[in-house]
This record gives C-alpha cells, structure tokens and sequence, in this order.
C-alpha cells in the first residue's frame, strides 16, 4: 500500500487525520518532496478527490505547523498538475491562518484562476516576477520550482487568451525576455526559458503541446551524480594553507582570509551572486571565498546564539563531533571557538565532517586541524542521503550533531537520515540546528526532525525564529537545541 493510499485510508475524520500526519510527518515530507513527475501524474485525480470530497475535513484540522505544511504541499502539487480549483480552495483556507507559505505560493495565487481578461493578466507580470526573484534569492533551495511557476503562468495565457487575444501570451514572452537580459544571474538564465522563449507562437495550440514537453522533460530529468572521493580529504600545499598559519585559531579571522581574496577577485561578485542561497555544492575555490564572505559572520552568529543555551561543563567522557553538511566546516570551528572562548575542555575524540563538495571538504579539514590537530578526524565526501552505517564506526561517548543552515533543504530526505542516527549513536546526543528564516514550509522540517526523538527523552533547550528584520543585522534565525537518549 502506497502512502497516498494510506493518507486516503485515514480520512475518515479529522482526528484520524491528525493523527496519521502527525505520526508520519518525515514521510510525507519526504514523498511530496521526491514524487517524480510522471507519478503525480498518475496520482492527479487521487489528489482531486482528496480536497475536494474532504475540504471541510482539511479545513477542520487543528491548525498545527505539521498540518499547515502538508495542505501547503498539497497545494504546491495541485499548481503542478494544473488543478485550479483544488489550489484556490486550499490557498484560501492557509490565507487565513498564521502560516507563512512563501513568496513563490503567493506569486502563483495572483494568476492560477481562470482568466477573465487578459490585459490584467499580463499586467499581474511585474508583481509575479519580482516575487518569483524573491523566493529564488531567499527561500528556494534551487530554480526548478520558480522556473515552474513562471512557464505555468505563461501556459496559462497562452491556453486561456491564445486563441481570442494572441497579443496577450507574445507580450509576456517580451517581458520574460526583457527580464533575462536585465539581469544575467535571474533565475531565468537557464537552458528551459531559453527554449520556451523560442517557442513560435503562430498556432498556440502547437505551442501550449511543445512548452508543456519542455516542462515535463525539465521536472521528471534525473539529477547529476555527485562524485565522492574516498579517505582523508585535507587541503595542503596551496597559497590559503600557507596564509592560514599566520592567523590565530578563530573564525573571525580565519574568514578575513576569505574576504581578502574575494576583494581582489574581478570576478567576485558573478561568484556572490551564483551561491544560490548557500545551497550550490561549491567546485571552485573563488565559490569558497564568496560563500565565507555572503554566510559566513551570520552563520556563526546564529550558532553561537545557539551554543549560549548549551551547559556542556557538565558533559564528561569521550566526546564525538559530526558536522553534517559542513562545507567548509564552519560550525565545527564555530563549536572549537567558542569552548575555547569559554574555557570549556571537552575530551573530544572523533570530529567527522561530511559534505559532498570535494574542495568544501578539505578545506573544512584544513580548518578542523587548525582547531585541534590531536583529534580523530574523518571526512565523508557525500551527500547526506548517501552516508551509511560503515562511514560512522570508531565513534563513542556523547555525540554532538551540528545541523548548520542543512535541514531546511528539501533534497535531504528526514525519515532516512532519523533512522540512521537512532540506530547508529546509542547514548546521548545533543543536536544543535541551525538555519535562516524562509518561510513556514522550511520550519516546519526542523521541527519534523525534532519531534521525531520523542520517546528517547527529548530536552528541548532552544527554540527560536526570528523572520528577516527581527534580529541582529537584520538576519534571520530558526534555532533548535535538544538533546536525546538513543
């Protein structure tokens, strides 16, 4: 029985409900998140079905940020198979409640209805489009759902307006166009608009059928294979390994570093401006030096707000460090700063970084050694999703995990990596989770994961959001800090 099927199984009632979302929330995140395309499609009418014969009970759930978040991936599955009506009446209902879904949602409420004229259609364009950047920039972890929604928005006037007002379609494609050469690093600047724009207009019927195979081909595309390297991973030998032994043991000045170079790069700004948010795996080293200089001081602001809440004077024997995601190992060095700042000895015997970019990696190890060159360390050169139980041997007593600006991505997959550390780190484990403020959707995956250790005498010691504007620098945080017996 497939997920779906049990999700339709538990309507009975909005308890029934409640309870099996609440149960199966890593899950259900996980499979509305990894659904290739050619399966929702075969699963559209179900999820018709679903809203429609049951809207009262959707709209009758308690208002949790668990339950919020589902009919919100509902609601972003209904935009992807065209389901207007499905769409309206579940973005109504999340409208009026506290949940924030985004700037992208939002952007797709103003055309996803059934046109009635189009020169406001094609009016709503500069207010789409500056939303569209917004979410890139701020909330997406990549272009392919803004990409989606501005060619869904041009479907939409081509099939509805196309045939009585052609002018309406060709005008948007001359703004998309005009937008793409404004600004070369917009989220349009890729293969999929480029092909759209050449589309002919002449038979819109010819062009709705050709785009909408440029859209299915884009989102059922496998995603490349991240190569790995096995063994220790530590840069040596290059111009910034020589530079870093001439500074003191401290993330402020090991960033200085960074933002040197990155000033004397040209260039530097095409290499700012293409981090995608901090979610781009890094292949070049001007990436790192641009990452360090756009994330690095809010990073550690973030995590040593979050160490401020910890007591570790009181955390005795063996110590184990797993820095999951860790780039270039900025919250292990974060962590060894501020037990050094704090004169907090820790017997720490094992530091563990994981991270798929081959470069991030070894100069996160570099980093590490700088800290402590004593210490046990590994690196595991992969995707999160990919490390298994073998790359964990040789790790004992008290494991701290640090989950840096890591678990609001979509492409890690919660329940997966839930089970690995509640079979694989007996004992306690203390979990520091840090990350920026997106929206709703992306919060509630932190607290996905934190309510997955109930039952191993969970301790929550942080928990905090501040939206952009609410806190220091006009940043934004999601913190949790918890501890857990496995």
């Amino acid at each position: 029985m497939t997920l779906f099927d049990r999700l339709m199984g538990a309507t009975g009632n909005a308890s029934t409900l409640d309870q099996f979302l609440a149960h199966n929330a890593e899950e259900i995140i996980d499979w509305f998140n990894r659904l290739p395309h050619v399966e929702l499609a075969s699963i559209q009418q179900g999820i018709r079905q679903l809203v429609l014969l049951n809207l009262n009970l959707l709209e009758g759930l308690p208002q949790t940020a668990s339950n919020l978040a589902f009919l919100v991936m509902l609601m972003e599955k209904a935009e992807q198979l065209g389901e207007i009506a499905v769409f309206r009446l579940l973005y109504t209902h999340i409208e009026r409640s506290p949940f924030d879904i985004g700037h992208r949602l939002k952007a797709v409420s103003l055309y996803l209805e059934i046109p009635k004229d189009a020169d406001r259609y094609v009016r709503l364009y500069p207010g789409i489009f500056e939303l569209l950047e917004l979410a890139y920039i701020e909330e997406e972890d990549s272009a392919d759902n803004v990409l989606f929604t501005i060619v869904n928005y041009y479907l939409q006037l081509i099939d509805n307006c196309g045939e009585f007002n052609p002018a309406a379609p060709a005008a948007i494609r001359t703004a998309i166009g005009a937008s793409l050469r404004d600004n070369e690093s917009s989220f349009l600047n890729c293969p999929l608009i480029y092909s759209v724009l050449e589309t002919d207009l002449d038979d819109m019927v010819a062009a709705s059928t050709h785009i909408r195979s440029l859209l299915d081909t884009y989102l059922e595309r496998t995603l490349p294979v991240i190569s790995v390297s096995e063994g220790m991973l530590v840069e040596e030998h290059t111009d910034y390994s020589e530079q870093l032994k001439e500074v003191d043991a401290e993330f402020m000045a090991i960033r200085e570093i960074s933002v040197d170079k990155h000033q004397r790069n040209p260039e530097g700004k095409r290499f700012y401006d293409g981090l995608q948010r901090g979610t781009k795996i890094l292949d070049d080293e001007r990436e790192l030096f641009a990452y360090m200089v756009a994330m690095g001081k809010m990073h550690a602001a973030k995590l040593n707000s979050a160490f401020a809440s910890i007591d570790l004077t009181g955390v005795s024997g063996p110590v184990s460090i797993i820095d999951w995601g860790c780039g270039q190992g900025t919250a292990t060095m974060v962590l060894l700063d501020h037990l050094a700042n704090k004169g907090i000895e820790l017997d720490i015997h094992n530091i563990l970084l994981i991270e798929p970019s081959k470069i991030a990696i070894e100069r996160g190890s570099l980093h590490t050694l700088k800290f402590n060159d004593t210490v046990r360390l590994v690196t595991i050169n992969k995707l999160i999703d990919g490390v298994r139980p073998d790359d964990l041997n040789g790790l004992e007593g008290t494991t701290i995990h640090l989950f840096a600006n890591i678990l609001d991505m979509d492409v890690i997959a919660l329940k997966p990596l839930t089970d690995l550390i509640k079979d694989n780190f007996p004992g306690d484990n203390l979990f520091v989770c840090t990350s920026p403020y997106l929206n709703g959707t992306k919060t509630n995956r932190l607290d996905t994961f934190l309510t997955s250790f109930k039952g191993h005498n969970l301790k929550v010691l942080m928990r905090k959001d501040n939206a952009k504007g609410s806190w220091i620098n006009n940043w934004s945080r999601v913190i949790r800090v918890f501890t857990a017996s496995l």
